[in-house]
């Protein structure tokens, strides 16, 4: 159960800050077609969702080279990013929440697995609000999400406890990891979580929610 001792919260940013599965499911969707493999939305979750370009391409193919994990990852990084910069859909719940924590001295971050974080959070102009981001694992060391290593990583840096520490995921996987690093866990229910509470965990349908909580 969350206490009273709080000190900062760890964002995921794709379905949490931002609406961007869209955007990654279809270029996803044109680089596979590519490589002669059409995807389906069952698989995107299954395997692409909420995690590295490397384990979702080794889920993906039966047998795949370090240096054709490099080339697409790379490939899907650039189209990823040329997209965005047309158009990021912000998720406005998201965006109250982390002024209103902000405005009462909580310790913020983003913590993603994607390599675009620090980019998506610039081009929408909030990174005042974080005291860092962390971009993808960057590490070698640092095992993906569902491991916990990332959240970890981030309160270590932040110099807090797991005691100490809130996180806010929209994925089973994002959900795990929060879970397995002993933090508190917000869900955020965009329409396609299943997942059961628990003492350490709270699904939400709005993020809303989140700021009645810590009024109480």
């Amino acid at each position: 159960m969350i206490g009273k001792n709080i000190k900062a919260i760890l964002f995921d940013m794709d379905g949490v800050i931002t609406d961007t599965d869209d955007l990654h499911y279809l270029v996803w969707q044109e680089i596979l077609k590519e490589e002669g493999i059409e995807l389906t939305e069952e698989m995107y979750i299954n395997h692409l969702q909420s995690t590295s370009h490397k384990k979702a391409l080794l889920s993906i193919f039966d047998d795949i080279s370090e240096d054709d994990i490099t080339r697409i990852s790379n490939e899907k990084s650039k189209r990823s990013k040329a997209l965005l910069q047309k158009e990021i859909k912000i998720n406005q719940d998201a965006i109250d929440l982390i002024k209103y924590l902000h405005q009462n001295g909580y310790v913020l971050a983003v913590v993603s697995a994607s390599s675009n974080a620090e980019f998506v959070i610039k081009e929408i102009k909030i990174e005042a609000y974080f005291d860092m981001i962390i971009s993808g694992p960057g590490e070698t060391s640092i095992r993906n999400k569902p491991f916990p290593d990332i959240y970890e990583y981030a309160m270590e840096k932040l110099g807090v406890t797991p005691s100490e520490t809130v996180v806010i995921e929209d994925s089973v996987s994002g959900i795990t990891a929060g879970l397995r690093s002993g933090a508190y866990v917000f869900g955020i229910n965009r329409g396609n979580l299943h997942i059961e509470e628990n003492k350490e965990l709270k699904v939400v349908n709005d993020l809303h929610e989140v700021i009645e909580f810590f009024n109480q």
